[in-house]
């Protein structure tokens, strides 16, 4: 807009000057603002920034981060990228200065490195060469002392790292003393195994801000052994598995969207970013071991109620032991969902940290071994509570004062009912679901018309209002799909519920047909046994099998009504689910309905645009100084109404 005003007023002017020109005054338009929301930085541009960040000590360039992430394609990976980067001269002009301000202090100059370059193009010649020769220069040499004993003692920790060795020290001296020249000392010490270790533990803690262990430290110093490079190993570090896990995490957690700045946030967020993984591992990993102690006590507890249900069948005639085992039982199950309770809450905790910062393949199995025990925990626990009934029910068998007759038909009745709701929901789940499928192909005949009606349109001039107004039309219509899209999300949703509440109808079904023999078949079932054992018309040899009889009648038509039960309640949240989806597609419905509208709305005041342009002679394109009355003013906000 401030362009426009710019060059208004710059034509108004001209006209002022040139006397012979007509004059006219020159209408301003309003215009909508140019959308110049930047991308967030992608992880390929992201690595690359790095390793200029990192190794080069400044910002990359756009062309080089563009090509640098351009390479990042299937058969080239990011190790490849990095040597790619470390292997130009423009690294190795980078390393030959940090030489020689690192370790003598001074700014090597053009001449110098143009010399330095140009003796690495040579066969042979490596930054090892480089450094074994500025090593064994006299610029470095009198840096450091001036002297044999100077000198020698200044390589242990400019190369190796690590303090003089006093027997070491002397046999390199004694060899200078005696002739050996500084190259073959200072190449001695840039060949061995100790300088290479030193250099990788600072490979290490420049790229992944961190020791290498062991193994690492082994592997890596046996490829320098066997001829490979320093910038060969960098390569590897940047190109790792580890440093891309860390780029990733930052990168799907930030917005910034120029390369060097995310680099260098990055970096200064690496440090705090990997003690809050190992913070998040250690504590998923506690957590999983407290949950596995949990599961364990509470599969203890759930054994030993199983023992107090036998022990309280047993005690058939002893009304008191019965009872003390079903305490027992019922001590051991109150135990166990206290085990299962803690379970629950240590498996959030390890969900927690796993979700907290950038996950380790430890924290994620200790998040999954937490659920697993929070899991084996929970059925352990409602194993020990139905052990617990059963051994109750035992008791109370014994006890000449139980009511069974009645116990038993409250049984079946409980079962029957929920059985019954079930049914009912099943009903309501089928309306649920046909009126969202209903809904979603309304929305998507809304869409398609909606698109009809713009492809269906004039084609106006181009920047014309007219046109700009069939655009809009266009994303009404495609706000429309987008909610017909949506709707045809929820009617599958609702559908998928339905098909549940269909499948725990059928659940609860059975189970009350179980409980109903069970307790009421007139051979086997439970009434039927406490009739003959109350009656006293049987074999003394039968009593026993007739009570084993009684308690697994008993048994099944107590498991069975928890399971209608439990079917009816998995049906209503089931049949819940299914009534907000049908909510949700019948608001879906609605916005591609308004979507439709304003789609036609926008068509409509296209053609009376297009129109009015053509009445007054204009272009139609809406620009203020085309010396044209476009009748856009007024238009700049028009986008804004178009949100589906």
């Amino acid at each position: 807009m401030a362009l426009s005003l710019l060059l208004s007023r710059l034509q108004n002017k001209s006209r002022k000057v040139n006397r012979s020109s007509p004059t006219r005054r020159a209408q301003l338009n309003l215009e909508a603002l140019e959308d110049r929301t930047l991308p967030a930085v992608s992880v390929a541009q992201l690595y690359v920034a790095d390793i200029y960040n990192a190794e080069f000590g400044r910002n990359g360039s756009d062309s080089e981060i563009a090509f640098g992430a351009g390479q990042l394609l299937p058969g080239f990976t990011s190790t490849d990228v990095a040597k790619l980067i470390l292997s130009t001269p423009g690294f190795q002009a980078v390393e030959v200065r940090q030489l020689y301000l690192r370790f003598a202090g001074i700014n090597p100059g053009s001449d110098a490195i143009s010399f330095w370059l140009d003796f690495l193009t040579q066969p042979g010649n490596t930054m090892d060469t480089v450094r074994a020769d500025f090593f064994s220069s006299d610029i470095y040499y009198n840096r450091v002392g001036g002297t044999n004993t100077a000198y020698v003692s200044a390589l242990f920790g400019d190369v190796w790292s690590q303090p003089a060795n006093p027997t070491v020290l002397n046999q390199f001296v004694t060899a200078l003393n005696n002739g050996a020249s500084r190259l073959t000392i200072a190449t001695d010490f840039i060949t061995d195994p100790r300088d290479y270790q030193a250099q990788i533990v600072a490979d290490y803690d420049k790229v992944l801000e961190h020791d290498p262990d062991a193994a690492s430290l082994s592997f890596f110093t046996g490829f320098r052994q066997g001829g490979g490079t320093n910038e060969q190993i960098l390569a590897q570090l940047h190109g790792s598995s580890e440093l891309m896990k860390h780029l990733q995490f930052f990168q799907s957690h930030t917005v910034l969207t120029d390369p060097n700045i995310a680099a260098q946030t990055f970096r200064a967020q690496l440090q705090s970013q990997i003690q809050a993984e190992q913070t998040a591992q250690t504590m998923a990993v506690n957590a999983a071991a407290q949950a596995q102690q949990d599961a364990t006590t509470a599969a203890a507890d759930e054994a030993d109620a199983a023992m107090q249900v036998t022990n309280a069948k047993a005690a058939f005639n002893d009304p008191n032991a019965a009872q003390v085992a079903a305490t027992q039982a019922q001590n051991d199950a109150t135990d166990a969902q206290a085990k299962a309770n803690d379970a629950v809450t240590q498996a959030n905790i390890a969900r927690t940290a796993l979700l907290s910062a950038e996950p380790t393949p430890i924290t994620i199995q200790a998040a999954q071994q937490a659920q697993a025990s929070s899991m084996a925990a929970g059925n352990s626990s409602q194993q020990a509570q139905k052990d617990a009934q059963d051994a109750q029910t035992a008791a109370n068998a014994a006890s000449s004062n139980s009511d069974f007759q009645t116990f038993l038909m409250n049984l079946k009745n409980q079962a029957d009912a929920a059985a019954s709701a079930v049914d009912g929901f099943k009903t309501q789940a089928n309306t649920a679901a046909g009126t969202a499928a209903t809904d979603a192909s309304t929305a998507q005949s809304d869409a398609n018309t909606a698109f009809m009606a713009v492809n269906g349109a004039p084609n106006y001039p181009a920047n014309s209002q007219a046109a700009q107004l069939i655009n809009a039309a266009m994303t009404s219509a495609q706000a429309a799909q987008t909610a017909a899209s949506a709707a045809a999300g929820f009617s599958t949703m609702a559908n998928t519920d339905r098909n549940t509440v269909v499948t725990k109808d059928t659940d609860a079904d059975n189970a009350a047909a179980a409980v109903d023999d069970a307790v009421s078949n007139p051979m086997t079932g439970a009434l039927a046994i406490l009739q003959q054992l109350q009656s006293g018309t049987f074999n003394f040899f039968d009593l026993f099998m007739l009570i084993d009889q009684f308690f697994t009648d008993l048994g099944i038509a107590q498991s069975q009504e928890l399971v209608a039960i439990q079917a009816k309640n998995d049906a209503q949240t089931a049949l819940n689910s299914s009534l907000t989806d049908k909510t949700n597609a019948d608001a879906q419905l609605s916005a591609a309905g308004l979507a439709l509208m304003q789609t036609n709305t926008d068509i409509s005041q296209a053609a009376a645009a297009y129109q009015a342009a053509a009445n007054t002679g204009g272009s139609g394109t809406g620009n203020s100084g085309d010396g044209n009355d476009n009748g856009n003013s007024g238009r700049g906000d028009h986008g804004g109404g178009h949100q589906g």
